[in-house]
């Protein structure tokens, strides 16, 4: 839509999407789908206190957090 307008994003705009598609690179290669990926952001989470990552990814630090628990997961480190 910015591209047909003309429109350039804002920095923090262009930020948080480079932020985000670097994020379901990460959660495609720590459950081996985008669709496995996509079903976990969905649902309650243990390792984020049971939120929903989804929710939380609407923020630069929600999106932290999704990125170190993505780390524990992928390392075995769930405790």
């Amino acid at each position: 839509r910015q591209l047909k307008t003309g429109n350039r994003l804002s920095t923090t705009r262009s930020e948080y999407l480079l932020r985000l598609r670097a994020l379901f690179e990460h959660g495609r290669e720590v459950f081996g789908t985008s669709e496995a990926f996509q079903q976990w952001l969905a649902r309650p989470a243990f390792g984020l206190d049971n939120y929903i990552p989804l929710e939380l990814m609407k923020t630069f630090s929600g999106m932290e957090l999704i990125e170190d628990e993505l780390s524990r997961i992928e390392f075995g480190d769930l405790a």
